[in-house]
């Protein structure tokens, strides 16, 4: 048997959680449980959790759905789906479900999730992994697939075969279009690539995707984004697409015009923002490879005092 845990239930979770209890709801041998909490967690123990996408429109129920970790089984898979700035908080209050063998995957929208995991739990496998979706919770119990069909990542140096041809068949029967491959540090960085400088960007001009792509001055700055944040990934000896800035404006180009960013969308609702995960990591990172970003420093800067007057 089994045990499969989505830890943060937003657009993310709420995706991968729903497609693995739909699937594996009447399978004895595969457990499911949701940690998440409020609102989101009741309208789910109550009436299950509804999930469209642009080909499927379900409600899924798994096993357990729980704010309180220590009344679930040891897991054997966990999603890491939280926003950035609540990964270490949620990662001390799993503590009882884990065991040794437990593998952490972490789907975060920064680079950096592998060494927080790490820094709590150092003897646990923790494989690299990220998502291509445009995905959003829009009420308690709902979660709303947009655009492309999502596409799974993962990868790890480890030689866990057997855990490993586990997964991918798990994630292959619940329909969830999953890659292993080799490459995962360049697959993260790429969707790097986008998420970074257009959360930045959506951010501070305040404007959805199809705003800023109106305009071409917002395109070029765009350009000059990704151009700087190449600087950092070359340094790094970080693989990247030679052709990466035609890849991010051809997927801006491609999105529906009212998308726009979750750090976006926090910073309108006056959430909590991923500020320093998307951009500040950027900035902090150039600063200790001697880098001058132009664009992502006074993106960063202006974004900080909006930051600190949501508070």
């Amino acid at each position: 048997m089994k045990h499969l845990a989505v830890l943060g239930l937003g657009g993310v979770g709420g995706y991968l959680g729903g497609m693995l209890a739909k699937h594996y709801e009447k399978n004895p041998d595969v457990t499911i449980s949701f940690i998440c909490r409020g609102d989101h967690l009741q309208q789910i123990k109550e009436h299950g959790l509804h999930v469209k996408t642009p080909s499927l429109d379900f409600v899924a129920k798994p096993n357990h759905a729980t704010d309180k970790p220590e009344s679930i089984k040891p897991i054997d898979f966990l999603f890491c789906c939280t926003k950035t700035y609540g990964l270490e908080s949620a990662l001390h209050s799993i503590k009882t479900c884990v065991h040794r063998n437990t593998i952490f995957i972490p789907l975060l929208n920064g680079v950096d999730s592998f060494e927080h995991i790490k820094k709590i739990f150092p003897d646990n496998p923790v494989w690299n992994a990220c998502i291509y979706i445009v995905s959003r919770k829009i009420a308690p119990g709902e979660i709303v697939v947009s655009g492309i069909e999502p596409k799974f990542f993962f990868g790890t140096d480890s030689k866990a075969i057997d855990a490993l041809s586990t997964f991918h068949n798990l994630m292959h029967e619940a329909a969830i279009p999953s890659i292993y491959t080799i490459e995962i540090v360049k697959e993260m960085w790429e969707k790097f690539f986008f998420i970074s400088p257009v959360a930045s960007l959506t951010s501070w001009l305040n404007q959805n995707i199809g705003e800023f792509r109106q305009h071409t001055n917002h395109v070029e700055t765009l350009r000059l984004l990704i151009n700087e944040l190449r600087s950092v990934a070359d340094k790094l000896n970080i693989p990247v697409d030679a052709n990466i800035v035609n890849i991010v404006l051809d997927r801006v180009f491609f999105l529906p015009p009212e998308t726009t960013t979750s750090m976006h969308s926090d910073f309108i609702n006056k959430n909590e923002t991923e500020l320093e995960s998307l951009t500040g990591y950027v900035v902090h990172l150039a600063k200790k490879l001697q880098l001058t970003l132009p664009n992502y420093e006074r993106i960063y800067q202006d974004l900080l005092l909006r930051n600190h007057s949501s508070k």
